[in-house]
């Protein structure tokens, strides 16, 4: 077996595996930099972004509004048979 550079070398009785670092995160501080470098160097692609999570989120009130039971003015027991809504 030749032993190549970056890799571990493994023999037939070895089974043993690198072990990750115990601290392998970004501190917050470095997310919310990261973030506005994002937002900064692509800013149609945020502004598309945040376009699209508004028509989603615009959607499913309106799909979850227009399936809700209306109540109406006689209406004394609370049975609904119909399928659950949102």
């Amino acid at each position: 077996m030749t032993d190549m550079p970056g890799r571990a070398l493994r023999t037939a009785t070895s089974h043993s595996v690198t072990e990750i670092p115990g601290r392998a995160r970004q501190a917050p501080v470095d997310l919310i930099r990261a973030g506005l470098a994002g937002l900064v160097g692509r800013p149609t692609r945020a502004i598309l972004s945040a376009l699209g999570i508004g028509i989603g989120v615009a959607a499913m009130v309106a799909v979850c509004s227009a399936s809700a039971p209306r109540a109406t003015p006689n209406s004394t027991t609370s049975s609904n048979n119909s399928a659950p809504t949102c």
